[in-house]
């Protein structure tokens, strides 16, 4: 596949803007290999100036790149386009080939890789790409056509055929150019969208609550940080779609902040999304809100002991997930409740030689809070 920025080489565009273009380019492919599921590390790319080329391994079937890929690609071009002014908007042409390519040490070539640059360059594809106003424009070769699109999308009828001449290339191609937004092709004949169709509308639905949690993020940063480039990288994660790190970034700019319950809430939605340590991060706030002076007393048996189980889960999520120091962290956790078998058996998986303590370690002062007389000596988490 070959993909290249409409309208790059235009005299308003200052080469600060091409840069900016370029970068916004490549994040949107890596954000929509990311969501595809393709590893883009284990694929060729080379750098065209207004474009690149990436070559996939024969493993990977030509109609991933139209479905998801080119569907993720369309979210993504529509979040950036939605949150830019007109001169960083970002218009992308693609074409899809398939063939043998040959490599040496200064890159590929080959009859297909020719074949892809004549599409991507064809004047009638161009010029196809030039009079719409939607943000992806794709075209495939014939051969992609006869053997993806036919057999697995037969109900695609958006798809025109042309012919590209270019140089000593003459040969026949198709043009897809994806719908806008969810209004434009309904028409009023009552039938539900099919194939690609509709993917795109369910992709603009989504586009747009994405545009919304991106908004919600960045105000949340504005309120948790006084630098601005914070909330600038906040606002570009959130824009490509990264809510994870975007979430993981807002908690910890809250814990700085010494705002547990923002920090707890937002490291909850990163490690929903497997988001790396945010699990850990999120049992450690948990158990400090459970030592802490910011639980009700009226309800500080309950909810401490509900704040400690949540933490415990987690600790135990990051702990099998390879982070080493959750298992100390458990380890604390269980000798603070008395659970001494179970706090020895989480330092020893995390290499610690510490002693077992003959009582547990500052539970009744760190943990009773005023009219409780009992204290939180008996409190267990999960009794085995």
């Amino acid at each position: 596949m070959a993909v290249d920025i409409a309208g790059f080489g235009d005299a308003r565009r200052a080469a600060d803007v091409q840069l900016y273009l370029r970068r916004s380019m490549y994040q949107i492919l890596d954000g929509a290999f990311n969501a595809t599921g393709l590893d883009r590390t284990s694929s060729h790319l080379e750098d065209r100036g207004d474009g690149v080329l990436v070559v996939l391994p024969p493993t990977v079937p030509p109609e991933v790149l139209l479905d998801p890929l080119t569907v993720h690609m369309v979210s993504l071009l529509r979040q950036h386009n939605r949150r830019h002014s007109a001169g960083a908007q970002l218009r992308l042409r693609m074409a899809v080939h398939a063939g043998r390519i040959h490599a040496d040490e200064h890159g590929v070539s080959g009859r297909a890789v020719i074949d892809l640059f004549r599409l991507l360059d064809g004047a009638a594809f161009r010029r196809a790409a030039g009079m719409s106003t939607t943000d992806l424009s794709v075209i495939v070769s014939d051969q992609i056509h006869s053997e993806v699109i036919s057999t697995a999308w037969p109900d695609v009828v958006d798809l025109q055929q042309i012919t590209v001449t270019v140089k000593e290339t003459r040969t026949r191609a198709w043009i897809w150019i994806p719908p806008q937004g969810p209004a434009e092709g309904g028409g009023s004949t009552g039938k539900q969208p099919t194939g690609l169709r509709a993917l795109l509308r369910t992709v603009d639905t989504v586009a747009t609550d994405a545009k919304a949690g991106a908004d919600q993020m960045i105000a949340a940063a504005r309120q948790l940080a006084d630098d601005p480039r914070e909330t600038a990288r906040i606002a570009a994660l959130a824009e490509l779609g990264d809510t994870a790190t975007a979430f993981y970034r807002l908690a910890e700019l809250a814990e700085r902040e010494g705002d547990l319950s923002t920090a707890e809430e937002h490291f909850r939605r990163a490690a929903q999304a497997d988001y790396d340590d945010a699990a850990y991060r999120l049992a450690n706030v948990l158990y400090r809100r459970s030592r802490g002076p910011d639980v009700a007393p009226t309800s500080a048996r309950s909810e401490r002991l509900a704040l400690r189980e949540e933490a415990e889960q987690w600790y135990l999520q990051a702990a099998q997930s390879g982070i080493p120091q959750a298992w100390r962290a458990l380890g604390d956790l269980y000798r603070d409740n008395g659970r001494l078998d179970e706090m020895e058996r989480c330092y020893n998986r995390a290499g610690e030689t510490e002693s077992i303590p003959s009582t547990p370690s500052a539970t009744q002062e760190d943990l009773a809070v005023p009219g409780d007389v009992d204290g939180f000596g008996d409190l267990v988490i999960g009794t085995r």
